[in-house]
Formats: C-alpha cells, sequence, structure tokens
C-alpha cells in the first residue's frame, strides 16, 4: 500500500518568524531619460517588472519612473515616514535602476535632472543612500531592504574626488539588508540580467532573501565570471522569505479495500409431503336434504322509486363588476426634473505662481589664493577671514551651525533654511579636507564664486587649511 503526499503551497508570504498578517510594502524607482549625463535603456522596464513581480507577492508597491530630484526625495520621504508608523514585523523594501556614484566616501542615487560642477554638488542635487537605511529601535522588528541596481556607466569620469568604479561599501545597522548589482567599488553589465535573475530567485518558496541573492550572483558569475560578483552586506536578525515554503500534508490512502466474495448458500434438498388420501363418506346412498322454497312475496329492489323532485327557483345574482365605475378627473401630475435647473458656470481658479523666496546676498572678502602668506587657518581655530558670519568661529564649530546660503541657485528654502549642516552633509575632518584638497587643485579661482552653505570665503579657507596639511 503507498502513501500519497501532497505538497500544498500556502498562501502566506512571510516566514515563520513573521505573522501572516505583517505588512509589506514597496518603492520602486527606474531612471532613463537623463538629461545632462548618459541615458540609459533598461531602468525604466526593470523597474516596472520588479514593481509586478513585488505585487504578486503582496507588497503594496509604489512606483516611479524618471524621477526629479524632488520626485525622488518626496517618494523617499514617504517611505521613511510609513516605516516610522508601520507595525512591529513589517517589511519595507526599496529598489532602484539608474546611475548612482561615490564621491567623499558618500553614495549617491542620481535623477534625471542631476547637474553638477564638481563633486561637492551632490550633496545638493541628488539623492544620499544613508537616507534610505533605517536605524531599528531595541525592540522594532521592521526589515529594511534595500536593491541597488545601477553603476552600468561611469557618467562623470575624470572628475575629481568621484569614484570612476561605482559604489562603497556600507554599514548598516540592525535590521537592515543591501545589495548592488555590482561589486564593491565596480560597475555592473548593463542590461536586464540582475533584474530577471532577482524576479525568478525571490518566487522559489522558502528561499530566503540571502539565498535568493546568492542564486542571482550565481547567475552574473557564470555570465561573466568571479570579477564581478555581487556586493551584499546584512544585519537581519531573522531571514525573510518572499513565498513561503511548501508544506506536506498528508492525505488518507484512498486505494479500494478488496471486498470478500458472498459465501455460497446452503443446498436446501427438497422431501415430497405423503399424500393424503380423501376418505369416501360412509353412506354413498344418503338423501340429500333439499331446503323449503318460500314464495309470494316481492322484495322491493332497492334505488328503483325515484326520490321526491322539488323545484328551486333560480335568482339570478348581479354579476360582479359589471356596474360602472364612477369616472374619476385624471389630473396631469407634473413631470419632476422638467425645469431646468439653472446653470453653473465655472470659473477658473486663479493660478499661485510659486515665487522663490530671494536670497539674501552677503557681501564677502575674498583674498587670492596666493596672498595667503600670513594667513593660517587650523581646524579647531577661529576663523579671521571671510563674511562677518564667518570670522570668529572654526571650521568645526561652523559644520555644526545652520547654512547661510543657498548652496545651489533656485534652491527652495524648505531643502536648506534652517536645517543642520552636521546633519545634511556628514562632514567630518577627513572630507573636509578632501574637499580642501580638491579646491587646492583648481586651475582658476572661479569655483570660489559657486555657491555654498558658508560662501565662497568658507571654500578659500578649506583651501588654506588643506594647503598647510589640515592641521
Amino acid at each position: 500500500m503507498f502513501r500519497m503526499v501532497l505538497f500544498v503551497l500556502c498562501g502566506l508570504f512571510f516566514a515563520a518568524t513573521h505573522a501572516s498578517a505583517a505588512e509589506r510594502f514597496a518603492l520602486v524607482i527606474g531612471n532613463d531619460t537623463y538629461e545632462t549625463i548618459s541615458p540609459l535603456t533598461n531602468s525604466v522596464g526593470n523597474a516596472e517588472r520588479i514593481a509586478a513581480q513585488l505585487e504578486s507577492l503582496g507588497f503594496d508597491v509604489t512606483l516611479i519612473t524618471d524621477a526629479n530630484l524632488v520626485d525622488m526625495r518626496r517618494s523617499v520621504g514617504r517611505y521613511n515616514k510609513r516605516m516610522q508608523y508601520t507595525g512591529n514585523g513589517a517589511t519595507g523594501l526599496v529598489f532602484f535602476a539608474g546611475h548612482g556614484v561615490n564621491a567623499f566616501g558618500t553614495n549617491y542615487l542620481l535623477p534625471v535632472d542631476v547637474s553638477i560642477k564638481d563633486a561637492g554638488d551632490l550633496e545638493f542635487v541628488a539623492v544620499d543612500i544613508t537616507s534610505i537605511i533605517r536605524t531599528s529601535g531595541a525592540d522594532d522588528q521592521i526589515q529594511n531592504l534595500i536593491i541597488l541596481d545601477c553603476c552600468a556607466k561611469t557618467p562623470y569620469t575624470g572628475m575629481q574626488n568621484i569614484n570612476g568604479g561605482g559604489l562603497s561599501s556600507m554599514l548598516i545597522p540592525n535590521e537592515n539588508y543591501i545589495a548592488y548589482s555590482a561589486p564593491e567599488n565596480g560597475t555592473a553589465p548593463e542590461g536586464e540580467i540582475f533584474a530577471s535573475a532577482f524576479i525568478e530567485a525571490i518566487a522559489v518558496p522558502g528561499q530566503s532573501i540571502e539565498a535568493a541573492l546568492d542564486q542571482v550572483n550565481n547567475v552574473i558569475v557564470g555570465e561573466y565570471g568571479d570579477a564581478q560578483t555581487i556586493f551584499r552586506a546584512s544585519s537581519l536578525e531573522e531571514p525573510f522569505v518572499f513565498v513561503n515554503a511548501a508544506v506536506e500534508k498528508e492525505v488518507p490512502d484512498e486505494t479500494p479495500v478488496p471486498v470478500p466474495a458472498p459465501a455460497p448458500a446452503p443446498v436446501v434438498r427438497e422431501t415430497p409431503l405423503p399424500v393424503i388420501e380423501e376418505a369416501a363418506p360412509s353412506d354413498a346412498n344418503s338423501e340429500a336434504v333439499e331446503l323449503p322454497i318460500i314464495s309470494g312475496t316481492t322484495l322491493p329492489v332497492i334505488g328503483e322509486t325515484p326520490a321526491p323532485t322539488e323545484t328551486l327557483e333560480q335568482t339570478q345574482l348581479p354579476v360582479i363588476g359589471e356596474a360602472p365605475q364612477p369616472a374619476l378627473n385624471s389630473t396631469t401630475l407634473p413631470v419632476i426634473g422638467e425645469t431646468p435647473l439653472p446653470a453653473i458656470v465655472e470659473a477658473p481658479l486663479p493660478v499661485i505662481a510659486e515665487t522663490a523666496p530671494p536670497v539674501d546676498v552677503v557681501e564677502e572678502t575674498l583674498v587670492p589664493a596666493n596672498n595667503t602668506v600670513s594667513y593660517s587657518v587650523s581646524y579647531t581655530e577661529p576663523l579671521t577671514l571671510g563674511s562677518p558670519e564667518v570670522i570668529g568661529k572654526s571650521i568645526e564649530q561652523l559644520i555644526e551651525t545652520k547654512p547661510m546660503f543657498s548652496p545651489i541657485e533656485g534652491l527652495p528654502e524648505s531643502y536648506w533654511k534652517e536645517q543642520e549642516c552636521g546633519e545634511c552633509h556628514k562632514w567630518t575632518q577627513a572630507t573636509l579636507c578632501d574637499e580642501g584638497e580638491f579646491y587646492l587643485k583648481q586651475d582658476n579661482e572661479d569655483f570660489l564664486d559657486q555657491q555654498h552653505p558658508f560662501g565662497g570665503s568658507f571654500k578659500q579657507n578649506l583651501l588654506i587649511w588643506a594647503k598647510d596639511g589640515c592641521p
């Protein structure tokens, strides 16, 4: 007798460590039509296919394509807000396909309207990947997955302080997972291979995201060799599974049980009964006894005498309904709705033009770079050159204050006004020294006129500080 086992796919989308009702949502971005750098051809299509697969696996997906800076920052902000207020056990996922670069040790995702003159502009016109990485609380069980399909091309070849290879590795807090389609500091093959392999891998029942990216890596390495090993980093405390594994369910054996043949019926032998002969009457000559005949009386025949007939008078009953009904005067009711309603004239709403607030212009005193022999700058000593807002504060103190100027012409105040510079720019003594050395290598002094949160004089102080070795 054989055992039959039926494999039933569960209608769940979380691993056993997550509640089946836990929320899962995703932000998917695909950028192709870049305006000032080399365009791409597959990013939008890859993003659309990834979004469709995630929806089929139970994710609430937000898809945006060819997104500019405002669209990208707004969508990332909404994603982060949802991560903040969602319940424990939820999972968020960000998938980005497009250009990405690394400058001053920071990884950036580029919108389609990105435009820079030097690497220092990226923090104002691109999306810092650290803004998507989420810091979880001690009791927080929300998982954050980031998949970046970028770096197929290097958009800023030869520009100083931009890593021509691609994205660098990142340190991530608990409950985050991040993967690149390229090696660390390397470029990825352009096309659909990463997205197609990822779509196939996450649909495998019971496969964790780590195992899924292993499968993706095997596909890419098999096609391009070991040099294309994709970058992955995980701090997940529990594995995330897109589709639960198949569950074995035993089914009762339906093999029919043999029915025993019926036992033969016993043979009954028929024994003839003895014949009992009738004895003749003892007196064969006895006379028959005749009954007397009674005559002269005729019995009546029942039913032949007709019953007396009574004639009933027929009374004509009136026919119901033949009497004429009183005529009703027909009154024509008014038809509701025939009276035309007064026409409502739609007046166009006034268009309120958004006028960028005027930017305060502060006169700055700039000293030519070749006239700084008697002037030196230290990271912790107060500056004595520049605008009044800069003088009297050290570089260390300034980077913890609020910006004085719009970093880019026309940038809305909401992006920089009253912001803490230390939070926006991730400035450290080392990164500022790199920035100063970058200014030191410029062939002319035009870069000093470009906008900066602390003005051009702050750039010149960084240049002088770097010239002295960043003491």
